[in-house]
């Protein structure tokens, strides 16, 4: 079962315990296998601990920095080195493809295709420092301040992404210094390490579990756990329009009659900006695609800098666009539902909701 369900089935201080244990298992790196394993058998205690009306104190103690290191204590450093081959698989599909089209390119010349490996170790300090600084600095400080949320480490992990891509990306021209090697060394042993490590998995994967495929991705695509993440995504769509009305209603900007009205043409302007965003995306890539050329004097570096900044906006596209999308299938469907029911908004809320608390 995905975290996030699992966090809904819980309560008040079970579900910021869990919370809680699942920003230390993120921020500490502890692996996938033992996260998930660790997770399932704590959400199994702190659901019947829910249901038996116990104190969640009697489970983790007073100090829940505490319980959450005793829960992973047995994560030792053999099994972070474990982890290392996943980590250098990532790295090695980044040098493959920033290193196949400038060699390439150069393929054909006389000259030996070169390339400075510095930004890739600077990309790796910045790693280690993010680490360190999220196991050391940044989580003892959302211990003690008690600001622990899923939300907040997802903010800080895409600033650290951001941050390593980017600072690799500044270094090439910021950074005179130069560590020149071979590109078809760099090339070669990239492009075989990632062939022998899916190869290795596949192997892994099918032995265990019958498939090459990833065992949670298939879990979450049947229907059982998409009708799940759906429900919790209308909870969601419902508590937010409930607090809305109530706020617009004690001001006077609503009448309970009007509400469905405004979420109507409300629904109306997100089609716009949704569209609005997939123009804003496809502009900002021709422009900064156009800008690069007009600048650059090699065929090559325009076409590295497409290829790069292509897939940064693919996935920055993908990533808010089916937010997008998903949310709003199910404003529309909620919508409809009311109007089907002959409804107020306020009304139909009040049920759905007073009917998921039963």
């Amino acid at each position: 079962m995905e975290f996030e369900l699992m966090k809904e089935q819980l309560k008040g201080e079970y579900r910021q315990v869990f919370s809680e244990v699942l920003v230390y298992g993120s921020m500490k790196n502890i692996s996938a296998d033992m996260l998930t394993d660790r997770l399932t058998e704590l959400y199994d205690i702190l659901l019947t601990a829910q249901t038996e009306g116990r104190d969640v104190r009697r489970i983790t103690g007073s100090d829940r920095e505490r319980f959450c290191r005793d829960f992973f204590g047995d994560f030792t450093p053999l099994e972070r080195l474990r982890e290392l081959p996943g980590r250098f698989y990532s790295f090695a599909w980044v040098i493959f493809v920033m290193e196949l089209l400038p060699f390439t390119a150069d393929a054909g010349s006389n000259e030996k295709a070169v390339s400075n490996i510095l930004p890739y170790l600077f990309g790796i300090g910045l790693g280690v420092v993010f680490e360190l600084m999220c196991s050391l600095v940044i989580l003892p400080l959302m211990f003690r301040n008690r600001k622990i949320s899923p939300e907040t480490w997802n903010n800080i992990a895409i600033v650290g992404f951001a941050a390593m891509f980017f600072g690799m990306l500044i270094s090439q021209d910021s950074i005179s210094a130069q560590l020149n090697v071979p590109s078809l060394p760099l090339v070669i042993c990239s492009g075989a390490y990632i062939a022998i490590f899916f190869t290795v998995r596949s192997v892994w994967r099918y032995k265990h579990f019958g498939t090459i495929r990833n065992e949670r991705k298939l879990m979450l695509k049947d229907s059982y756990y998409k009708n799940l993440s759906s429900v919790r995504l209308e909870l969601i769509v419902m508590n937010g329009w409930k607090k809305q009305y109530e706020r617009l209603s004690s001001r006077g900007k609503v009448t309970a009659e009007g509400y469905l009205d405004k979420l109507k043409s409300s629904e109306h302007i997100n089609d716009i900006v949704d569209r609005g965003f997939d123009l804003f995306v496809a502009v900002i890539y021709l422009a900064s695609v156009i800008g690069t050329a007009a600048a650059s004097e090699g065929i090559t570096d325009i076409l590295v800098f497409a290829l790069i900044s292509g897939v940064i906006s693919y996935f920055i596209w993908r990533f808010f666009s089916k937010a997008f999308r998903q949310g709003a299938g199910v404003r529309k469907k909620l919508i409809s539902q009311c109007e089907t029911a002959g409804k107020t908004m306020p009304e139909y809320l009040e049920d759905r909701l007073s009917l998921e608390d039963g």
